[in-house]
């Protein structure tokens, strides 16, 4: 589930490398997150023996040993080993410097997200940023956003999550911490991914995937890689999500003994719930419980939800209705709205089980009310989530055999009893009509939200198409002319596609178009932004881009194609090139009229023509004319 998920950041901060005798305190603080992708026993004793010359370092070391201790205690879900080193960063930074008070409040905070809710202490996290600023630590600002995107992240307030995460990553990568900016990527991935931009998620986990393997830090790979099963399943293809968490679990020999078992554990039962494989829900959920698994990987209420909801659908229904009141009330005193939700509806489906008319009823008006006040504004991940709830299909069907037997009891009752059973019926068929408009209404809202996506996305290469790329390109025109920044279109086109698909055929075609697109991906990165307008063409977006950079980054394109290797294919050492046109609007320049993009485009299509007549794979630029 998302909400749990979310939280891998504290596990993919600790990126790879091999444990090293830096020069500086700083450097060593760092080179123990970096030994932590290979083993988290080898961080903690680097960490512990670092902690011998605690008294000899200044406060933003000191700040810098602390987040890597506590977010050790936090992957081992250790609430006193926090509220320890929060005690001891008291004793140590100088109550005289301005810094100390921010970095304590985010030690204070992490150990929040562990055992309170969130919710109450964003807004005061959040209030520290004025002051902050005034603060001249980058190392300090950097921790500062990569916990205060993880918390609004948790609250639902995923805009600014998002902005905070972006402003992480900066600051990570300026500060040359690669292992720190590939987890705020790893999070600007996933926020894309709930707010509905799949494509630009998966382009963003799938580039943060590259560079994971180019720093081999092979945690992240593993956590990039349960998010990409996350991405299927939230593009209903469980199946598939099935497949890819098997084979991380293959590829990294990811057992009971390894940090991410848990994890890829949680992932897999929440899948086969929606699958219906309940039998194996049970199971699996009994294993976590039975070995006390309790962190940010697998939330401990959220399996016993989901051994609760198999128990149901399994006929077993012993002690289900305590466990779901535990479940419930733990719920409601973290304030988790949307864990309220599926454990009510859970309940429903216990209640229509046991034929328990009147407090089905109330359950199902309470699920309405709670709706009616969920005020988060993200529905389609209600809807994805509220799978787990019965089929209103089912229920149609069990109702019409309740209401047979029903009917032939009547015949033998009282005219008084006929009353009673009549009423009972109703109130049974309201609740029964009240689950399915609701179920109905969230269908559609998902179904709609999943149109829009195959409306989007260019089926080949999973790209947006022309339509949404046009769109996507006068917004964020738009955006640079109103902030006077730079802004370059280019249009790309494979020299001799035609001749490869004549030569090789469609299916080796459609193979160098993939293949390409996944190459221009790898390059862009976040500088920029690629569509599909037809056939072998692209269009390429590089906001704030003046032509010197732009030129650099496309040229960078140009030669990644040349690298591509199809010997695997029927083209044996055939390589494959591109010939690019660019068109830049310069800050200086006139503001566009209502047809800019469009004569960017048509002003990047001629020195296509010009890259092309010049004899192929190179870049022309065309100055902008008004």
């Amino acid at each position: 589930m998302w909400r749990s998920l979310s939280l891998l950041v504290i596990v993919l901060t600790l990126a790879s490398g091999q444990f090293s005798h830096a020069a500086t305190i700083v450097e060593r603080l760092h080179d123990v997150e970096q030994a932590a992708s290979r083993s988290l026993t080898i961080s903690i004793d680097a960490l512990e023996e670092l902690s011998t010359q605690v008294d000899k370092m200044d406060v933003q070391e000191l700040g810098i040993y602390f987040m890597i201790a506590t977010d050790l205690a936090v992957v081992h879900h250790d609430e006193q080993a926090i509220l320890e080193l929060l005690s001891q960063a008291k004793q140590l930074m100088p109550a005289s410097d301005p810094s100390r008070a921010y970095w304590l409040a985010i030690i204070e905070f992490k150990y929040r997200l562990l055992v309170d809710n969130v919710g109450q202490y964003i807004k005061p996290l959040q209030a520290l940023e004025p002051g902050l600023k005034q603060v001249d630590s980058a190392y300090l600002h950097a921790y500062y956003y990569t916990s205060l995107h993880v918390g609004l992240f948790e609250t639902n307030v995923l805009d600014l999550a998002l902005d905070a995460a972006i402003k992480a990553q900066q600051l990570w990568t300026e500060l040359a911490n690669p292992h720190r900016a590939l987890s705020s990527q790893y999070q600007v991935a996933s926020l894309k991914m709930y707010m509905g931009d799949v494509v630009s998620a998966e382009q963003e986990l799938n580039a943060a995937l590259q560079r994971a393997h180019e720093i081999d830090a092979v945690y992240s790979q593993i956590g990039i890689g349960l998010k990409l099963a996350t991405l299927a399943d939230f593009l209903q293809q469980p199946d598939e999500a099935i497949a890819q968490l098997e084979q991380i679990e293959r590829q990294y020999q990811v057992n009971p003994q390894h940090p991410f078992y848990w994890a890829l554990m949680s992932q897999r039962v929440q899948i086969n719930a929606k699958l219906g494989r309940n039998r194996q829900v049970l199971a699996d959920t009994k294993l976590m419980l039975a070995n006390d698994v309790q962190s940010y990987f697998a939330n401990r209420n959220l399996m016993r939800l989901l051994k609760a909801s198999a128990m149901v659908r399994l006929g077993e229904t012993a002690n289900v209705s305590q466990l779901l009141e535990e479940v419930l009330n733990e719920y409601q005193r973290v304030g988790d709205k949307l864990g309220r939700f599926e454990t009510l509806l859970v309940q429903a489906e216990l209640d229509y089980s046991n034929q328990d008319i009147d407090n089905l009823f109330k359950r199902m008006q309470a699920v309405v009310l709670l709706i009616r006040n969920y005020s988060d504004q993200q529905g389609a991940k209600r809807a994805d989530r509220v799978e787990m709830a019965v089929e209103s299909e089912q229920y149609a069907e069990q109702a019409a055999e309740l209401s047979e037997a029903n009917a032939e009891n009547l015949i033998e009752i009282s005219d008084q009893q006929q009353s009673i059973a009549s009423k009972n019926s109703q109130l049974f068929l309201l609740s029964v009509l009240s689950l399915a408009l609701i179920l109905v209404s969230i269908w559609l809202t998902f179904a709609l939200r999943r149109i829009r996506i195959l409306a989007n996305i260019d089926s080949l290469t999973q790209i947006y198409n022309r339509r949404k790329g046009l769109i996507s390109a006068e917004q964020k025109l738009s955006r640079g002319v109103k902030a006077r920044q730079p802004f370059t279109v280019a249009i790309m086109d494979l020299d001799k596609f035609k001749q490869i698909n004549d030569a090789y055929g469609h299916a080796t075609g459609d193979t160098v178009l993939q293949s390409s697109v996944a190459a221009t991906l790898s390059v862009l990165g976040q500088r920029g932004e690629i569509c599909r307008m037809g056939g072998e063409e692209f269009m390429i977006l590089l906001p704030k881009h003046d032509k010197e950079a732009a030129s650099q980054v496309l040229q960078e394109v140009c030669a990644r194609l040349t690298e591509l290797d199809f010997s695997a294919t029927n083209m044996q050492q055939q390589k494959v090139s591109a010939s690019i046109g660019m068109c830049v609007w310069s800050a200086n320049a006139k503001v566009g009229p209502a047809g800019l993009l469009e004569q960017l485009i048509a002003q990047a299509d001629s020195a296509l023509y010009e890259a092309k007549a010049a004899g192929r794979n190179q870049v022309v630029c065309a100055d902008y004319q008004a």
